[in-house]
This record gives structure tokens, C-alpha cells and sequence, in this order.
């Protein structure tokens, strides 16, 4: 009886906790699901995308301590979580998010991870790397914008065509320069992305293939129109984290991918776009933490990938 009611003391702190933790990251009010109200779902939260200011809603479920996780390297594996609560998360119609919260370490931490319809049972589990931080706002939009069902606009892919007596390299740079270098393009799931010098810098890098270096020259004609019209991400990667004096920068890579017009002849077509964001180590107890969230999408990549 002791156990039990040490456990639900346990649990109700951990939600209060992540309530606190919710209502910084995502500027809003959490409603507390207790009793009757709760039916696998423990928190509740509405919030506008800053990025298109579309409204999504969310439903959370924390569970808070070891008996629910197994240290599994990269991953925390996640153990005795109702099937029955996991089937209903997984078909849900609002998403749902399950927090995992490690009261062994202090302060403590706090792992999440998105329920979709792919998300498995026998391997359900939490990377180490998915903390509840500020930039969690902008990952989530980015999960749930990926899970949506949407209709892509057909991009037409034309190659960037040299004159006569002028290699491929040097009339692309010159195009790169006129066209695109500066230029400041709205995504529809992103937003503002810049194109700046790193763009060309990582085409055209020593240790690439020069082949693999004239297929995305070649492609600098579409850059504008795929930033503009692509509107379904294909993957995103943690890159790194780093903590430097008082100040947290995360740097994560977006990509997307565009199927040709001709898929029999033509090769997928991927651009990826980096994205840093910066903010204070002490943000859970910052008020102005909003006004010194920094973020920034620098277009990093357009390739094409060979057909196996």
C-alpha cells in the first residue's frame, strides 16, 4: 500500500513538474487531466505555431521514474506502459506525447517522444537527445507538419545550362551570386531561410566528388522554387548541442525530398536546410526567455541521390 501510494505521489509530482516545464516551452496554459478526466492522457495544451500561426493542440502522458525505462545505449527503452493506452495514442486523433521524467538525477531531466500510427510497441523507446528544452517547440511543429497529410506542388527540375566557353563551376557561381546568394525564402513548414556563403562553400568542399559537386551546381536553378513549395519534411538530425558560458546552441539538419516528374529517369532530389537555435541556460527560470530564444535556418544542401 506504501509502495502504491509512494508511486502516486511520484507520478503527481512529475506532472506538475513537466506542467511548469510545458507552459515555458510552448507560452500557453496546461490543463491537468485527474480521476475520471484521466483516460491515458494526463496533460492538455493548445498552442500557435510561431513559424504560420497555425493552431495545434496536444495531449501528454508522463511517467516519472525508473520502473519505466531500461538504459538501452542511445535510447531509454521504455517498459510497463499500458497496450491499451499505447493503441489509443497511436490512432489518436490529437497527438499525443509520452514524457518520460528521470527523478534519479538532480535537477531532474525529461525525455519525449511523439506517438504516431508507425510508432511500435515491442520497440518503443526515447533518445537519449529528445530533452524538453525551448527548441522543443519548434521540433514538435516539425514532427506534427511531418505527420500531416499534404499535397506537394509539383516542382518542374531544370538544370542551370553553361554558354559556350565557360565551365559549369564558374557559371554557377556567377548565377549563385546574382540569383540567390542573400535572398531570404519563406517555407511553409520552416519559414525564413537564408542563403548565404555556406551554401556554396558545402557544394563545392575539397573531399566531395567533384560528379556529386556538378549534379547539385546544376540543380542552383530550383532552389528558390523548392524552399518556396516544399511543404512535406522527408527526415531531420540532431547535429549538435553545445553549452558555451550561459547560453545553449542546438544545431539540427531538415531535409526534404522531391520526387521528379519522371521518376523512372530521373533521381530523387534532396535539399536540407540547418537549423540553429540559441537560448539560455537558466531558461526555466527566465521570464524574458521568450524575447532571447534565437533562431536561424541557413540552407545547407541540394543534391541529388543516385538510384542503387
Amino acid at each position: 500500500m506504501t509502495e502504491i501510494t509512494n508511486n502516486k505521489i511520484k507520478g503527481q509530482q512529475g506532472e506538475l513538474l513537466i506542467s511548469y516545464i510545458l507552459g515555458r516551452i510552448f507560452s500557453t496554459s496546461i490543463i491537468r487531466h485527474s480521476g475520471d478526466q484521466d483516460k491515458g492522457i494526463d496533460l492538455s495544451l493548445q498552442f500557435i505555431s510561431p513559424i504560420n500561426k497555425r493552431l495545434f493542440d496536444i495531449n501528454f502522458q508522463i511517467k516519472t521514474g525508473t520502473s519505466y525505462v531500461i538504459d538501452d545505449n542511445k535510447n531509454w527503452k521504455l517498459r510497463n506502459i499500458s497496450i491499451n493506452d499505447f493503441e489509443k495514442w497511436k490512432y489518436a486523433i490529437t497527438p499525443v506525447v509520452l514524457v518520460w521524467v528521470n527523478d534519479t538525477v538532480s535537477p531532474p531531466s525529461y525525455y519525449w517522444k511523439l506517438i504516431t500510427n508507425r510508432s511500435s510497441y515491442a520497440r518503443l523507446s526515447i533518445s537519449k537527445k529528445s530533452i524538453l528544452a525551448p527548441s522543443t517547440l519548434y521540433e514538435v511543429i516539425i514532427k506534427l507538419e511531418k505527420k500531416a497529410k499534404k499535397k506537394t506542388k509539383k516542382i518542374t527540375i531544370s538544370h542551370l545550362s553553361p554558354k559556350i566557353n565557360i565551365s559549369l563551376r564558374d557559371f554557377a557561381k556567377s548565377f549563385f551570386k546574382k540569383h540567390l546568394l542573400g535572398k531570404k525564402i519563406i517555407n511553409p513548414v520552416l519559414g525564413e531561410v537564408n542563403i548565404s556563403w555556406h551554401l556554396w562553400n558545402h557544394l563545392t568542399r575539397n573531399n566531395r566528388k567533384k560528379n556529386h559537386i556538378m549534379y547539385s551546381l546544376e540543380l542552383m536553378r530550383i532552389v528558390i522554387d523548392v524552399i518556396k513549395y516544399c511543404n512535406k519534411v522527408y527526415s531531420t538530425r540532431k547535429v549538435t548541442k553545445i553549452i558555451r558560458g550561459n547560453w545553449t546552441t542546438e544545431i539540427n539538419l531538415i531535409a526534404f525530398k522531391i520526387n521528379p516528374d519522371n521518376p523512372s529517369n530521373e533521381n530523387s532530389i534532396f535539399l536540407v536546410v540547418r537549423e540553429t537555435i540559441i537560448y539560455p541556460n537558466n531558461w526555466k527560470d527566465d521570464l524574458l526567455m521568450e524575447t532571447k530564444i534565437k533562431r536561424h535556418l541557413t540552407l545547407e544542401s541540394i543534391y541529388r541521390k543516385e538510384k542503387k
